[in-house]
């Protein structure tokens, strides 16, 4: 076991041995700076090994050591849970990189991971620079978790601090809900943090990975308390408000943009500016509709219209009632959407309740039930839709808590972006009328991740097979590649 003497200046490095790691990595992360001052000692974990087994050393190391710098090149899914959980509760404490431009069968959408080319002399320079400075900030971030004002602890403190949490129980916990989560299980690594957080009541660094854990569990309410309560005690916790956005976006409550933007002020936090984006294309989505609703019981189609639904009915409802059935689920989501807007209700429940069989994932429901939350607001009936699927209505929540002013300084001051910037900066999706991310599924066929890339280039289109033969590809004319 690592003493406490050995964390404070150690920091963690993800990486297969080789070439990489020997020139780029071990060399950049040792000219860093810890906290205090002294120069960073490196740590190597293989990536390969820890998709099997987490031993108590690495953990202890990415959980209280002095930050950690991940080469995604070998990460496997089942580490990278746990590499996220640690990355969305310290998001500059953890380093992620990516060699080239290579591409893998992880969700990285809402991580901001750093590219690097090490093959070439100048490149390999480059990424020793950015490499050391990015892993001096990752140790002042990991010194300062947990703080209320956000300063770093001194190196004595710390090893105090962490002698602590062994002695009470809060090291054990942090590792068992870490290989609970290794193996997907968040609900209970979320249950074995709780019965820590017993142990340490007030840790504000707990509670918030506990706020964390409740939302990959689902437990949105559970977590929307707990960063609630953080931000009372501190409102200028960054992390905390993109958790609180999430949470009420989820919920469908329109302060969830709020909450977000604060995140992004406080810290330019790379996940809240994502979820921003992505909530106000989903809202400029959602009023298009409702402009084209009328409030009486259906939408108020012209004929030109009526008839392209009822066109994609045809085709979208035979491919539901083959058998076995068509592109499912989502022929049976066009089908029933098309029977909404068309006032047959009865049909709709019928179409949702065949796709039961092929969902998979939640945001398969997620994507639908955006859809059927638009429609009701304009007095459709979906109620047989719901109960086919069992979707729950997103009504409004609370508002986020009165917090005071944050002060005129906060740690790693940054130049706040808008979400208008966030979409300018992705052009294709921004010229897409649905917003599909054109560079994500592009990548992903170029790669041979075919099934990825359906699932990106599918998810926000309402009625994929009419769309695919008439789109005009306006993400390539605004392709700045």
């Amino acid at each position: 076991m690592l003493s406490a003497d050995d964390l404070t200046d150690l920091c963690l490095v993800i990486a297969s041995s080789g070439e990489r790691f020997e020139t780029v990595l071990e060399v950049a992360v040792e000219r860093g700076s810890a906290a205090d001052g002294r120069d960073l000692r490196v740590e190597r974990a293989d990536p390969l090994r820890l998709e099997s087994e987490l031993p108590d050393d690495f953990l202890d190391l990415l959980l209280f050591g002095a930050g950690a710098v991940v080469d995604l090149s070998d990460v496997g899914p089942r580490l990278f849970r746990v590499l996220a959980w640690q990355a969305r509760a310290r998001p500059r404490a953890v380093v992620l990189m990516r060699h080239g431009s290579a591409a893998f069968p992880l969700d990285l959408h809402a991580f901001a991971v750093r590219s690097y080319d090490a093959s070439t002399a100048e490149g390999a320079a480059a990424a020793r620079r950015e490499v050391s400075r990015l892993a001096t900030l990752a140790a002042s971030a990991q010194a300062s978790s947990g703080t209320p004002d956000g300063r770093a602890v001194t190196p004595w403190a710390r090893r105090r601090r962490l002698r602590r949490s062994r002695r009470t129980g809060v090291v054990q916990a942090l590792r068992q809900a870490a290989r609970r989560l290794h193996v997907g299980d968040a609900a209970g690594a979320a249950e074995a943090l709780d019965r820590a957080r017993a142990d340490a009541p007030g840790d504000p660094d707990l509670a918030l990975r506990a706020a964390v854990l409740h939302r990959e569990a689902g437990l949105w309410s559970r977590a929307g308390a707990e960063v609630e309560a953080l931000l009372e005690a501190d409102p200028t916790c960054a992390v905390a408000w993109r958790e609180l956005g999430i949470v009420r976006d989820r919920q469908g409550d329109e302060t969830a943009a709020v909450a977000l933007r604060r995140a992004v002020d406080l810290g330019e936090d790379y996940e809240a500016l994502v979820a921003l984006g992505g909530r106000e294309r989903a809202v400029e989505q959602r009023k298009r509709l409702l402009l084209r609703a009328a409030h009486v019981g259906r939408v108020a189609l012209s004929d030109a219209d009526r008839r392209r639904v009822e066109g994609v009915l045809a085709i979208r409802g035979e491919q539901a009632s083959d058998d076995p059935a068509e592109d499912g689920p989502w022929s049976h989501f066009d089908a029933a959407q098309a029977c909404l807007l068309l006032g047959r209700s009865e049909d709709a429940a019928r179409f949702a309740a065949g796709a039961a069989p092929f969902l998979h994932a939640p945001w398969e429901r997620e994507t639908f039930g955006r859809s059927v939350d638009a429609l009701e607001a304009v007095g459709v009936d979906v109620a047989g839709v719901r109960g086919a699927l069992g979707l729950v209505a997103r009504g409004p929540s609370a508002a986020p808590p009165r917090v005071a002013p944050p002060p005129a300084s906060v740690p790693f001051p940054a130049a706040a972006r808008e979400a208008e910037g966030f979409r300018a900066n992705v052009p294709c999706a921004a010229a897409c009328p649905v917003g599909t991310d054109a560079g994500a599924y592009v990548t992903l066929v170029a790669h041979g991740e075919d099934a990825e890339a359906y699932r990106v280039a599918r998810g926000p289109n309402p009625f994929a097979s009419v769309c695919g033969r008439v789109c005009a590809a306006p993400c390539e004319d605004a392709c700045r590649r």
